[in-house]
This record gives structure tokens, C-alpha cells and sequence, in this order.
């Protein structure tokens, strides 16, 4: 089939906007002539009202997105493609980007594909997350079973951070050096235990740890605790005050999940 009749749409990473047309030519480009009305619409949609005589260099980096998101959907395709197309976008309205992105694609009820490496933006706007490794599709799940019960350990880190600790497991639950712990899914023997640095939380009447680095970073503080002769990784809220040589006490707060030992 040509490739301009299989009703795909594609967002490109650079935007690739028609440096001389408005706004609204952007946008009506894939429409028959005279759908001015289907143009009005969409730009009620992405809150562009009054913009539709600009041109892309007289727009904001934000708004010039949404333009091309827009162009895209005009035709009212049956799958969309989007190629990175946060990658050029500073930090905070990158945030505001992909909530407004998914509002408008939920909004059309739109099929869409997005492509990306940044794992938030993933997470923040999938219904269903694909990872690949090594070319492959390695696991295809919700944001939240990708990141509290990942199958595979490729999977587990691209859901968040790991770090995996040894355990024997015996059903329902492990022993390891921070105690008994309850786990995600069933299990029996040796294994290693999935647990993130945030799901680790300062309790008192946890496992014994002492604090040997700390890092702040804002709302979030990043530590490194000893417990048991092995080193662990946490992240805590930075009101959860803690300082090297400190003596503290740990809890796992959410379910491990256990892998079989690696190699």
C-alpha cells in the first residue's frame, strides 16, 4: 500500500513545521480544502485559540510541539507515531509536554506508538510500556506492573533503579540480611531480591544500618547505608534527616520481587 494512504501519522523528533505557513496551514496540511473547521477544533483542543495566523518561528518551543502534534492528527489517522518528541524541550516543560501530549491523544481517542529512552516519559504516558534489549522485545506491561513486578531483570531496569540483594525464599515471603521480607510473586530457594532504593524507608524497629554517604538532591536525599556487611542504596524525602556515621533503622515498605540467582 502507498505510503500515503495507510492512515499512519507521525510526529517528528525535530517538529519539521512549514516555516511558511501559519498555524493553522501547519495543521490543515493533510486536510481537504475548507476543513477550516476541524483546524478551529484542535486548536480549541491544545489551548492554541488566536494563534492560527503565527507562523513557527514567532511560537515557544512548547507551543510549536503541540503544533506539529496537531498537524498529525488533523487527518484523524488510525495509529500514531511519535519519534522523541520531548528530546528537545527543557526539563520543566518537558513535565508540562507529555501530560498536555496524552490529554489531547486521549482526548481524539488515538492509537498511538511512542518511541523514547527517557524512562519518565514512558512511564507517564503509556498504557502499556514495550522494552526492548538488544533489539528485542523483552516485556510488554502496564507502567505499574513494569515497575513493582517486573518479569525479567532487563525489564526491572528500565522500570527504575535496582539493586538486588540474595535471599532464600520460601513461598510467599524471603530471608535475607534485612529480614523477612513479603514478596511480589511466589517463589522457593535461592534467589536475588529486587528492591528499590525508594522503596526502602528510615523506621524505628527496622534492620539495623549505618549511614556511609549522603547526597542531597533537593525533595530527595540519596543515601548509602551498611547493613549486614553488604552496601544498599536509598532515597529518601530530604525531611528524613540522616548523616554519615549515623546509626539507622531500615524497613522494606513494598513487596520484593525475587529472580532466579544471576549467573
Amino acid at each position: 500500500m502507498p505510503a500515503h494512504r495507510r492512515s499512519v501519522g507521525l510526529v517528528f523528533q525535530e517538529y519539521a513545521l512549514f516555516p511558511n505557513q501559519t498555524v493553522a496551514g501547519n495543521i490543515g496540511y493533510g486536510l481537504p480544502r475548507g476543513e477550516r473547521r476541524r483546524v478551529e477544533e484542535l486548536l480549541r483542543l491544545a489551548h492554541l485559540e488566536g494563534l492560527g495566523d503565527r507562523y513557527p518561528h514567532q511560537l515557544s518551543g512548547g507551543q510549536q510541539q503541540r503544533v506539529a502534534l496537531l498537524r498529525s492528527l488533523a487527518p484523524r489517522p488510525r495509529v500514531l507515531l511519535l519519534d522523541e518528541p520531548f528530546s528537545n524541550l527543557d526539563a520543566g516543560l518537558r513535565v508540562q509536554m507529555r501530560d498536555e501530549v496524552a490529554a489531547i491523544l486521549r482526548a481524539e481517542g488515538m492509537t498511538a506508538l511512542l518511541v523514547t529512552h527517557d524512562r519518565a516519559d514512558a512511564m507517564a504516558i503509556a498504557d502499556r510500556v514495550a522494552v526492548m534489549d538488544a533489539g528485542h522485545i523483552v516485556e510488554v506491561a502496564t507502567p505499574q506492573a513494569l515497575y513493582f513486578e517486573p518479569a525479567t531483570r532487563a525489564a526491572a531496569g528500565y522500570g527504575g533503579d535496582t539493586q538486588f540483594l540474595p535471599a532464600e525464599a520460601f513461598g510467599a515471603a524471603a530471608e535475607c540480611v534485612l529480614g523477612q521480607l513479603p514478596l511480589a510473586r511466589p517463589f522457593r530457594g535461592p534467589c536475588d531480591l529486587l528492591i528499590r532504593p525508594e522503596w526502602l524507608r528510615l523506621r524505628h524497629g527496622g534492620t539495623p544500618a549505618r549511614i556511609c554517604a549522603r547526597r542531597f538532591e533537593g525533595a530527595v536525599t540519596r543515601l548509602e547505608l551498611e547493613v549486614g556487611g553488604l552496601r544498599l542504596r536509598m532515597t529518601a524525602p530530604s525531611s528524613d534527616l540522616a548523616a554519615p556515621g549515623d546509626l539507622a533503622a531500615v524497613i522494606v515498605a513494598v513487596p520484593a520481587v525475587p529472580f532466579p540467582p544471576a549467573g
